[in-house]
Order: structure tokens, then sequence, then C-alpha cells
């Protein structure tokens, strides 16, 4: 059976107009306190010119209630009790919507029916069970305990920051990533109270347990990054907050970055250029300077390690020279490190940038002298000839620039090429026609490889060629004649576009293919092709045209429900 409804006006015919309306008013500013219901009782402290308690009893028989207030005497229904009434009212109210609401509102509906020592002893057997949440909530309570130092604290990160794990399922190296979140928790929320200097040396220490961790654990999921950038954020903010003079800030970040960790840190001056200041990015630039006045030419033999060295000290000391503008410096930095062709070429391309046409030519003569020597990066981008082409129309050398640029066209059958040998040619004043020249290079390509049918590059080529010389008709003899790709057939037809006689044919030789690959996507190309033959069909011959194809992909792929399925609808809308 129900309890009593608590109404207002039940309220009113028990406390009567006046404690209603000053006990409504007591409920609405919150002076209700340590509200608490055992069985059929209710009792409440609430807050009035001192501090009086509410007794209510409320079942299905009866509501009443009374209060230690000299108004009430422990008898009467006082405005005390009118405030907890209606408080105790709106709780059963909410009690009652969760009650009657999804997953999540049905469990608080049932914890809150919990009282606290049941609440605790079931809170504490899902923490106890499970290890992660454990480790959460001993860290939550040794916080709240006054328990936490920075001794603590470390035990707690070498616990969660273990090595020699040997992870490399996606599943193991995540749950390993996912316990150390809570230390990172506990770091930030006790850095204040802990003070900069010891909150630095905890986070150096996890930082530097993680990155050993790293050692034997596969992270490529990538789970360990948002704890980095956490504990990133955390140095820097706390390095920010130190008070050492700026010798000693920077002798710390650089023995950071001489440290096996150094990667696992912020980038290193960038990220803390603001608690260095001038005077402090000065320092730091000065000593890399002296690392880097003390190191020889980086040598040919060198390996991985001695030339990381010199690559992280140029780094630095290029970042501020070309933030200066002083690019006799960057250059300067380049010489000490060039023994790749690619390294001569960016000291030849700054050369000339700046001006100093003698020392491009010096740079690329380094450059030519080891592609020549390197077989496999002999059409590695042409690069080095096309610096070359730069230095020669330096010169005004159009007819050497156009001989080399036409080379490269030949090897590389780009279109950028092939409008760069018209550009020369124009320069230079040629008189030879290089459209017919390329024409030719590349029929004869096309015939030389006319055994290997499935090898239709050229084919690709010489279209691409004849669409960009508005040669339609070339381009679709071509087509017809050869194997071209998908996408050269394509631009063909839609060159056509406007001749739909022509152009349908080949839409249909298109999407005949996609049709027989026999899958959705390759489904959908067809019928977007389909939908474009019906669009560009004009007049009532070229409708016909398009209808007998229509027809014919109807009943030579009936079988192919999907694409029966996908075309019916494409047509519907």
């Amino acid at each position: 059976m129900d309890n009593v409804e608590i109404t207002d006006q039940q309220l009113l015919a028990l406390a009567g107009q006046g404690a209603f309306s000053r006990g409504k008013d007591y409920f609405q500013q919150g002076l209700v306190e340590h509200w608490q219901k055992n069985g059929q009782t209710i009792t409440a402290d609430v807050q009035g010119t001192e501090l009086y308690r509410v007794t209510l009893i409320h079942n299905n028989q009866r509501f009443e209630g009374s209060c230690d207030c000299p108004a009430s005497e422990g008898f009467d229904f006082c405005k005390h009790c009118v405030a907890v009434a209606m408080l105790y009212r709106q709780e059963v109210g909410e009690q009652t919507r969760l009650g009657d609401g999804n997953v999540d509102q049905r469990i608080q509906a049932y914890l809150n029916k919990l009282d606290h020592q049941a609440l605790v002893a079931q809170l504490l057997d899902i923490i106890t069970s499970d290890r992660g949440l454990k480790q959460t909530w001993s860290i939550k309570a040794d916080i709240a305990l006054n328990k936490m130092d920075v001794k603590a604290i470390k035990k707690l990160i070498t616990a969660a920051i273990p090595y020699n794990k040997h992870l490399y399922r996606y599943s193991q190296v995540r749950n390993y990533f996912d316990k150390i979140g809570p230390v990172i928790d506990l770091l930030e929320g006790q850095s204040e109270q802990l003070g900069a200097e010891k909150t630095l040396s905890l986070v150096d220490y996890a930082l530097q347990r993680l990155s050993r961790a790293l050692e034997t654990i596969d992270d490529s999921g990538g789970f360990r990054l948002q704890l980095e950038e956490r504990l990133q954020q955390l140095h820097c903010e706390i390095v920010s907050k130190l008070v050492w003079d700026k010798p000693r800030l920077v002798a710390y970040l650089l023995s950071i970055e001489d440290s096996d960790c150094a990667d696992l840190y912020a980038a290193i001056p960038d990220a803390y250029l603001t608690c260095l200041g001038d005077d402090g990015e000065t320092l730091i630039h000065k000593e890399y300077q002296r690392r880097w006045d003390a190191l020889p030419p980086l040598s040919e033999d060198a390996d991985w390690d001695d030339e990381s060295t010199y690559r992280m000290l140029q780094y630095q000391l290029r970042s501020r020279a070309e933030r200066d503008n002083d690019w006799q410096t960057v250059i300067s930095l380049l010489q000490k490190t060039a023994i790749t062709d690619v390294d001569f070429l960016e000291l030849c391309q700054l050369c000339h940038d700046h001006g100093d046409i003698d020392q491009a030519e010096r740079w690329l003569s380094e450059a030519k002298r080891l592609k020549i020597g390197d077989k496999r990066n002999r059409y590695s981008g042409f690069n080095v000839e096309r610096m070359e082409i730069r230095l020669l129309l330096s010169h005004d050398n159009f007819q050497q620039a156009l001989a080399i640029q036409w080379s490269i066209y030949q090897q590389t059958l780009e279109l950028e090429d092939y409008e760069r040998v018209l550009e020369l040619a124009e320069m230079s004043h040629s008189d030879e026609n290089y459209f017919e020249r390329a024409e030719a290079f590349l029929l004869g390509r096309i015939e030389k490889n006319a055994h290997q049918p499935w090898f239709h590059r050229y084919a690709d080529d010489l279209v691409a060629l004849y669409l960009r010389e508005e040669e339609y008709l070339d381009a679709l003899a071509l087509v017809r004649q050869h194997q071209v790709d998908e996408s050269s057939l394509l631009q063909v037809a839609q060159a056509f576009n406007n001749k739909p006689d022509i152009a349908i044919p080949l839409y249909a030789l298109l999407a005949d293919g996609y049709v027989s690959q026999g899958n959705n996507n390759a489904y959908h190309k067809a019928v977007a092709l389909i939908l474009t033959v019906i669009s560009i069909a004009d007049d009532a011959g070229h409708k016909a045209l398009a209808e007998q194809m229509l027809t014919d992909f109807r009943v030579r792929f009936k079988a192919k429900r999907n694409f029966i399925k996908f075309l019916n609808e494409a047509l519907t809308n």
C-alpha cells in the first residue's frame, strides 16, 4: 500500500499559513542539512536562528512531524518541519522519476535507497576486485587522508610504470597505459602542495620510467601519446614556476636534451622560451654554438648516432639564423654536414636564391659527382638536372637548358615537364615543333611495347598530350586502337560530350568494365556513367542510342542483382 501523499494543502493544515510560508522560504534557500531516511523516519537539521533537528514519520497511514525548536516543543508541526517535508517530497519525486527511467537512472534510484554502510560495502567490493580501480581509489584515499608525499608518489609512479613487460598486443598495451593516467592525475592535483622542484623531480622520474618501459612495449597504436602530452604540458608549467637563475635553468634543459629520454619531453628550447626569456635563450644558443664549433666536418661514413648529433645542433642553430635572416650562417652550417647529393643541392639552392651563382655552381658540381656515383638515385626526381637548368638560365643559356629539360621529359613523360619544354623553347626562340617531337617519341614507345599489351603507360601519356593540345580526334583514334587507363578513356569521352554519338560508346565501354569488376563500388561508378549518357543525349537519335545501351546493360547484366538495383534506384530518382 502506498504511503500517504504529501501535498501543500496537507502541510498548510498541519502548520498553518504563517509557518507554511516561512518553511517554504527555508526550503527554497537550501537551509535543510544532513537529510536521511531510516525506515519510516526522516530526520534532518534546519539552519534557523540555531540548528534545529526535525523528525518526520511517513507511512501508509499517517504523516506527521516535530522539531526541537521552541515553536514546536517536540510536538507541533513548525516551519522547520515544513522545510524538511518539502525537501523529502522533492527527493521522493526524483526517486520515482529515476525508477521509471533508463538503466542508468534505475541504478541510481537503487543506490539512493541504500543506507550509507550498505553503499560503502558494495562500492568497496567493486573497487577491491579490480586492480585498476583499486589503484585509482587508493590514490584518492591517500590524498583525502593527507598521506601523500614525494616518497609515496614516487612509489606509485614506480608501480604504475613497470619495466621489461614485453607487450605487443593492442589490448595489453592499452591496459598498460590506462593504469598510468591516475598517477598523472595525482601529479597534476598535488603540484601546488608539493611545490615546483619536488613536482619537477617526480615528472622527470615518470618520463624516465616511461622511456625505459617503451624499450619493450610495441605502442604502434599510440596509446601513450595522450599521457606523454599531459606530462609534457605539466613539465612546461612546472619549469615556468621555478625560481632558478638562467644558467641553472639552461643547464637543466640541456641535461634533458642530452639524456636518452629527450624525445619524450616537449621541444627544447622552443617549448620553454617564455621562462627562458631573451637571456636564457641567448645562453642556450651559445652552448649550441660552442658544441657545434667543436665538431669536425661530418664524415661520409658517420654512423646514425654521430649524424643525429650534427643534425640536432644544426637544426637549433639554423632556426635562429633563419629567424634573423642570416643566410650566410645557414649556408655555413649546411657546409659542415654536406655528404649527399641532396645536401649539396640544398646548398646550391640557397646560394642561387641569394645571388651567389659561383658558389651555387660549385655545389651543383658536387651534387652531380655524387649522383653519378650512386646509380640508385639516377632517376630520383631529377633534382640535379632541374637545378642545373636554373643555373643555366641565370646565364641566359636557354639552348642547353632546353636540351636538359627535353631529356627530363623523355624520362618522366609528365605534362608539367612537357609544358616546361615549351616555355624554354619559346625563351630560346627554337623553331622545332616539340609537340610533333613528343608525339613521335611516344608513338615509338607504343610501337616498341606493342608485344606487351598490358603496358599501356605510353598510350596514356600520348592521350594526355593530345588532350592538352586539343587534338581530340587523335586522342579518340588512339583509345580506339590501344588499351588505355580508365581515367584516359573517361577524359576522351568527356571531351566529346557535345558529340553524343562518339561519347556514348566510350561511356558504355567504361561502364561495361566497371560492372564486370563485380563489386558495389564499381557498380555505382557504372551507374554514374549511364546517367551521364542519358544527360548528354540531346535529340531523338541520341536518346535512342542511350536507350539501346540501357537495354543492353539490363539484359547482359541481369544476374548482377546489386547493379540492377542501383541502376533502378538512380533512374527512379
